[in-house]
């Protein structure tokens, strides 16, 4: 499944993307849960749960739109 998101800058040095509420409940995420993030050598964003929850994982690939 692909869906668009726009950054949106919070504060003067802040941006974040939102993720689908459907998505975070399928991956046990609440208000206010930590995350861990990580980037790959190819840009590709993976974001997964702080707590140690290993098999529940998935990634986000941010480009900009000249690629």
């Amino acid at each position: 499944m692909t869906s668009t998101r726009k950054v949106q800058q919070v504060s003067s040095g802040t941006y974040t993307v939102s993720i689908p509420a459907d998505w975070a409940r399928a991956y046990g995420l609440e208000p206010g849960a930590t995350v861990e993030r990580y980037t790959h050598l190819d840009g590709a964003l993976v974001i997964c749960r702080a707590d140690g929850e290993t098999n529940k994982l998935d990634a986000v690939r941010i480009s900009s739109q000249d690629e």
